[in-house]
């Protein structure tokens, strides 16, 4: 694994841990509130990020079972993640969750303690699979998000952080009306 995917993994970690602690003081009913009618809750919204990431890593698995297949990166994978990463600090800006994710799958959580174990335990398989891939896949574009197009797996991660930031203000707003 590169120098630059290991330090994403961490600062994701981390960032994933500050959510973490920081809904520790709030009840299970709170966290499983929605603030109006048809919004998300706080569980809702930590779960749609747990799983994105978890689907993210089943996309890998399949596309790396052909790495050949795989072109190297250029400019434009990095301008595309760039935007994206812009789309995610723009307030106001919202886009439809893919299916996978949408609201329907999202049920109240009476233990948050086992989704964010799961979450981690998520993270820990990424973190796995990448350390056993071969250098050359992380200058490739082995990844493609859905509205970014195709990206490095370090622009992957990159994204996941600027999108467990923008759900991580979401959450507060949350807060703030439950």
């Amino acid at each position: 694994m590169d120098r630059r995917t290991e330090q994403y993994l961490n600062a994701l970690d981390e960032a994933l841990q500050k959510l973490e602690n920081s809904l520790k003081a709030y009840t299970s009913e709170q966290l499983n509130r929605k603030p109006a009618p048809g919004e998300w809750s706080v569980m809702q919204v930590v779960n749609h990020v747990m799983m994105a990431e978890s689907g993210s890593l089943n996309y890998l698995k399949k596309k790396l079972s052909d790495p050949s297949a795989i072109k190297k990166a250029g400019i434009g994978s990095a301008i595309r993640t760039w935007l994206l990463n812009l789309s995610q600090i723009i307030p106001g800006l919202k886009f439809k969750a893919p299916a996978f994710i949408s609201e329907d799958k999202l049920p109240p959580v009476s233990d948050r303690e086992a989704v964010f174990q799961q979450w981690r335990a998520g993270r820990a398989a990424l973190r796995a699979f990448l350390e056993a891939q071969p250098n050359e896949i992380f200058a490739k574009e082995a990844f493609r998000h859905p509205r970014g197009g195709r990206m490095t797996i370090a622009q992957m991660l990159s994204f996941f952080a600027s999108h467990l930031n923008r759900h991580r203000r979401q959450i507060r707003r949350i807060l703030g009306r439950v």
